[in-house]
């Protein structure tokens, strides 16, 4: 069922649900990482226990934002508190950003005292994302000109910060 949004000048948006949309974590341009474990592990970037994970990060070096990740009552997912011991496999996965993907999206202003604020906006933006996908709250839109003529048709996820 579409929705009528708006009209103006000839043209008329619409807002439906995508019943097809793709898991956000699929893509290649997500700038951070999730892991998920337990019932959730295939929804994530990739299944790895938690042990393991924390081996990793022992070699590799503890990223410097990463947040648990735990369930939100309503089918999706939140960020929670920072990661303190992977090894137990706290809440239901975690969301971080390494050394490198800071380096990647931001080149040499990686190191500017933003970059972690950036870090933990753009993970709270990729967690929302992945919640809507589980909960299938992903929507199209389209542009219409006159009665029947298509402008454009996008699909996607409709992010708000609060607060």
């Amino acid at each position: 069922m579409e929705d009528l949004i708006a009209e103006f000048g000839g043209y008329r948006l619409f807002v439906f649900p995508d019943d097809d949309a793709e898991n956000p974590r699929r893509g290649d341009d997500n700038a951070c990482r999730i892991v998920l474990w337990r019932d959730l592990a295939e929804y994530g970037d990739r299944v790895v226990a938690p042990q393991d994970l924390a081996e990793e990060w022992a070699r590799e070096g503890v990223p410097p934002v990463a947040y648990t990740l735990v369930a939100d009552g309503e089918g999706g997912l939140m960020m929670a508190d920072a990661v303190s011991d992977i090894a137990s496999g706290p809440g239901d996965g975690v969301v971080y950003v390494t050394e490198a993907d800071l380096r990647k999206r931001l080149g040499a202003k990686a190191e500017a005292s933003w970059a972690p604020s950036w870090a933990e906006d753009t993970m709270e933006a990729e967690v929302f994302a992945l919640s809507q996908w589980l909960c299938g709250e992903v929507y199209c839109y389209c542009i219409v000109k006159g009665d029947c003529e298509l402008v454009t048709m996008r699909g996607g996820y409709l992010y708000h910060r609060s607060g």
